[in-house]
């Protein structure tokens, strides 16, 4: 067994619920949805840099992006290695939510202390018009300009929060 399978044994042992994921050879279910593995192997894993770095696709268009990002100690960190042009409807990173390999990938190899899923920080997604965010931060305007900016929305935007965009701190709060 792999050093990377052996924690995520011990991982999936201690840490994560076996009702809402569940593993298989080579299909993943997320809260009952099916979709192919696409963990890479410990060899296959990209260095930091690759999820640092935007696309150069997308860095060379003007177009607005659809993609995911995480707070952690108060700043943005933008998944850069998932989001996809909003042109670009068939990319397998919005097919196959890559951005579930992001947190594991790049976010627990960065950031000490991040042993739970992605869930269990403050994180939001932009789809379309629409910003879904962690309600901890979903009246800060900085930190939606700033999102705004980097994921090129235009024209009247939508700010919603709900269950799947909620951290562990404020899964609680009713809006």
């Amino acid at each position: 067994m792999d050093i990377m399978k052996f924690f995520q044994a011990i991982k999936k042992f201690f840490v994560e619920n076996p009702d809402s994921e569940q593993q298989h050879d080579d299909i993943m279910i997320y809260d009952n949805i099916i979709m192919p593995e696409c963990q890479p192997t410990t060899e296959e894993i990209p260095p930091l840099l690759a999820y640092e770095t935007r696309k150069k696709e997308i860095a060379e268009s003007t177009e607005p992006i659809d993609g995911v990002f995480y707070f952690y100690d108060d700043k943005i960190i933008f998944d850069f290695y998932s989001e996809c042009l909003r042109s670009d409807r068939e990319n397998p990173c919005r097919q196959h939510m890559y951005h579930v390999h992001f947190y594991q990938n790049y976010m627990q190899r960065k950031f000490d202390g991040l042993i739970y899923g992605e869930n269990s920080i403050p994180r939001g997604r932009v789809y379309y018009n629409i910003l879904y965010i962690d309600y901890c931060y979903a009246r800060n305007a900085e930190i939606i300009e700033q999102i705004k900016r980097t994921y090129r929305m235009t024209g009247e935007i939508t700010v919603k929060t709900n269950n799947d965009y909620r951290c562990d701190t404020c899964r609680h709060i009713t809006t």
